[in-house]
């Protein structure tokens, strides 16, 4: 993650939560749940101590909510191939957003019964003149 130390912790929300709408398989490596610096190593036991501070603690609640949220939405787990994800667009004064990187996403269930929809927040700035929805 990009940034000092601060910064780093909404970039992994947002690349995390844009992971878990996306379609496919989900791939979570032993202690990114606790947001650690280093790469996980079979030889070494996880960073636990990391839990003291509380920007992880706060980062491994978030995990652990989006894990339920995973778990209880069919629409994140389907595995139906592109029929259960689409694009939705953002649109701002300054279509294409690229100034905000703005990216809008839904996963849709089974027969389109049930969708989630998640624009994860890519850069620290407040966006106040953005409509999402269809074309």
């Amino acid at each position: 993650m990009n940034g000092d130390y601060d910064r780093k912790f909404p970039q992994a929300r947002a690349l995390y939560a844009y992971m878990a709408v996306h379609p496919g398989k989900k791939l979570n490596f032993m202690g990114n749940e606790i947001a650690h610096f280093r790469e996980w190593d079979e030889k070494r036991e996880q960073d636990w101590n990391l839990l003291d501070f509380p920007k992880h603690r706060e980062f491994a609640a978030y995990m652990q909510a989006l894990n339920h949220l995973y778990l209880s939405e069919e629409a994140l787990w389907n595995d139906y191939g592109g029929d259960g994800f689409e694009w939705v667009h953002a649109v701002s004064q300054n279509y294409p957003d690229t100034e905000h990187s703005c990216v809008c996403m839904e996963a849709q269930g089974r027969k389109r019964q049930t969708a989630v929809v998640c624009i994860p927040v890519c850069r620290p700035r407040r966006r106040r003149d953005t409509a999402v929805g269809r074309r």
